[in-house]
């Protein structure tokens, strides 16, 4: 028989193996969590549980989520019909991104005035959202300064599928038009109006850009700096990149970055 006090050092050594087992087990689960939320490199690990058009998802945190520096066509809603490209870029984003884990980068500003969360989506592959709409031709680029990072390769993307004519760039409703053919009322989605710069106007609140006597392109004071001198532009044929709008009688194009304005050589 052994003795009690062998007996009773065997059973502390158990009681010591036992605990620590348990508290191994504890740290890898605390580990293997760890890596679920979180990629390598410490970012928040997010799943995206809807998708709402070609730019927009929602998370399951409940954040709805605005792709930065693009712009999809939009659904149909508030009696307005899908805007040509709307289902194809939805699509794309719903294959790609549906119950996919995400991680986000940000910009300077974090919020929209819609209080969605405005951010660069990646797959945890690395894949690059944003930039991958854009190369498959089925987002366009919509910089908002100060908001300007990836800004080289998200232009490269869009360059490409423009030079393959993919996508919005192979449709009718995306083609260049000239800015006579604006007549009195123009489209609701985002359009390419050609035109030469005929004078420039500079005010306290920004500038105009005309194109003719009843169009004129906008750059508000505060984005003028992201731009070359306005005069740059005088005289130059462009293409302009925005949607248009009616002001008192005139055509306004907003344009807020100088990716918006391409010189025609």
């Amino acid at each position: 028989m052994m003795p009690a006090d062998s007996y009773k050092s065997v059973l502390n050594c158990q009681r010591t193996r036992f605990a620590c087992t348990v508290a191994l087990i504890k740290a890898c689960l605390l580990v293997i969590c760890v890596a679920f939320f979180y990629d390598v490199d410490a970012k928040p690990i997010k799943k995206v549980v809807k998708v709402i058009d070609g730019d927009t998802v929602v998370l399951n945190d409940g954040r709805t989520v605005r792709l930065l520096s693009i712009n999809t066509p939009e659904m149909a809603g508030k009696g307005r019909l899908a805007e040509p490209g709307a289902r194809l870029a939805k699509r794309k984003l719903t294959d790609q991104l549906l119950n996919q884990r995400v991680y986000l980068e940000y910009d300077v500003e974090k919020k929209d005035k819609y209080g969605r969360t405005l951010a660069f989506v990646f797959l945890l592959n690395g894949v690059h959202v944003n930039a991958m709409m854009l190369q498959e031709g089925l987002a366009v680029l919509s910089v908002h300064p100060p908001n300007l990072k990836h800004l080289s390769s998200l232009t490269r993307a869009q360059k490409n599928a423009e030079a393959a004519g993919i996508g919005l760039w192979g449709m009718a409703d995306y083609q260049p038009n000239a800015v006579s053919t604006l007549g009195t009322k123009a489209k609701g989605h985002w359009q390419r109006i050609s035109g030469t710069i005929q004078e420039i106007e500079l005010f306290k609140s920004g500038a105009k850009l005309w194109l003719a006597p009843s169009t004129y392109i906008w750059v508000y004071r505060s984005n003028i700096k992201y731009f070359p001198a306005l005069e740059h532009y005088q005289g130059k044929d462009i293409e302009v990149r925005t949607w248009v709008k009616k002001r008192q009688n005139v055509w306004s194009l907003l344009v807020r970055h100088p990716s918006q304005l391409i010189v025609k050589p």
